[in-house]
């Protein structure tokens, strides 16, 4: 075997496990939005069970990254990018499971509260965008759509910001909230935002492996 074909498979590998974590990770923005929309009545809790498994199959997907960049010498991209990539792809999923857990919780209906509507949306626009992105450095240096993929990415971060930021206004000056459920909703609130965040976070990564790779 020629050392060209020794090394595409490895390169392939980590490139179909990062974008399989990524599908993962949209499965879960698919259900926060069957959650928010919940047309067949079956409560948050239903969803919340069906998001954490799903988080969970993302957990087994990083342990399946590290374990094959142990046994890899030779990588398509830089190592720290592969796990800072499947690092902060769990993050996303991390901080929605920790928001609709809250949801449950705190008795907080997503169908009844546009914040949640807001995330749940920006954030499944946010990995439809990194699902792309992703693909679209298989094969580096990268092309122009890669830039346009990431510039949404920012734009949708951005967007999260604002949502944030004015519901939580909304909360401590205009909506005449107990104390209890202004905490429990800025708890869900933020959660959302960092789960925005990470979004972010996955587009700047592959940001930095373009600008190596030009």
């Amino acid at each position: 075997m020629g050392l060209k074909a020794w090394l595409i498979p490895q390169e392939m590998k980590f490139f179909d496990l990062l974008e399989r974590q990524m599908e993962i990770v949209r499965e879960g923005t698919g259900i926060l939005h069957d959650m928010v929309e919940d047309k067949e009545g079956k409560g948050p809790s239903h969803y919340q069970k069906k998001l954490r498994k799903v988080e969970h199959q993302g957990d087994d997907t990083v342990h399946e990254v590290y374990h094959a960049l142990n046994q890899t010498f030779i990588t398509p991209i830089d190592r720290e990018d592969i796990i800072a990539l499947t690092s902060r792809m769990d993050d996303i999923l991390d901080h929605m499971n920790a928001a609709t857990r809250r949801m449950v919780i705190y008795a907080v209906d997503p169908r009844k509260d546009d914040v949640i509507k807001n995330f749940s949306r920006i954030l499944c626009e946010s990995t439809e965008q990194l699902i792309k992105a992703l693909h679209s450095i298989r094969h580096l240096p990268a092309g122009k759509d890669t830039d346009r993929y990431m510039r949404h990415i920012h734009r949708l971060e951005n967007e999260g910001d604002d949502v944030h930021l004015e519901a939580l206004g909304s909360l401590f000056n205009g909506m005449g909230l107990d104390p209890v459920t202004i905490m429990k909703r800025k708890e869900i609130y933020d959660m959302l935002e960092q789960a925005t965040d990470r979004c972010e976070d996955v587009a700047n990564v592959i940001g930095d492996i373009v600008v190596k790779h030009a």
